[in-house]
């Protein structure tokens, strides 16, 4: 906590009121780990209220830095000396499909087979769209995109054939475990898009 936090704590504390701890998260986290986090953190600290914000990447840090936030969970920290994070989940990114693509039907696909796909990507301000971009333009791949507001539209859109996305296997677990989508792997297996955890 900043200085300012925590003298606002103190202040509430000193008013006789309760205390409220502000969460942000990235999508993801929010949908898929923040309310199991909730409910444990409720049960050692019923002395405290909790408030949530969920929010794209760029949402959750400017809210961060702007003070309403406590605590932000999110993937990827950005390099701002202000910011200090805390990896304690694991976060692996899958690249999802319809579940009958023969590209995920193989052990692992070259590069060069996805320049023709359309990709499905979030809004600017998402650390999925970044994660995406970024690693569309280190491989020089430019395709037709289909801009899409939630993790559940990209899930959904993928699902009906629509393109290729990038989300968490966290937040895609329900869909693969059931066959409703399938990985690609491109070359340099589950590291080629990695374990990025979550802080």
């Amino acid at each position: 906590m900043t200085v300012e936090q925590i003298a606002r704590a103190a202040r509430e504390a000193a008013a006789g009121g309760r205390i409220t701890l502000r969460i942000s998260a990235v999508t993801a986290a929010g949908d898929h780990v923040v309310p199991q986090l909730i409910r444990a953190f409720r049960d050692a600290h019923p002395e405290l209220d909790i408030s949530l914000h969920i929010g794209n990447r760029s949402e959750v840090f400017s809210g961060l830095l702007g003070h309403q936030a406590d605590v932000a969970i999110t993937g990827r920290v950005p390099d701002d000396d202000r910011l200090v994070g805390e990896a304690f989940a694991v976060n692996e990114i899958v690249l999802v499909t319809v579940p009958d693509d023969p590209l995920a039907k193989r052990r692992w696909v070259a590069v060069e087979e996805l320049a023709g796909r359309p990709w499905l990507l979030r809004e600017p301000g998402s650390g999925s769209r970044a994660m995406a971009e970024e690693w569309l333009s280190q491989r020089g791949l430019v395709p037709s995109v289909l801009t899409l507001g939630s993790n559940t539209a990209v899930r959904e859109a993928a699902r009906a054939g629509l393109g290729l996305g990038l989300v968490s296997r966290t937040s895609a677990a329900l869909e693969l475990k059931m066959g409703l989508l399938g990985t690609i792997r491109p070359r340099g297996g589950r590291t080629e898009f990695g374990l990025r955890p979550f802080e």
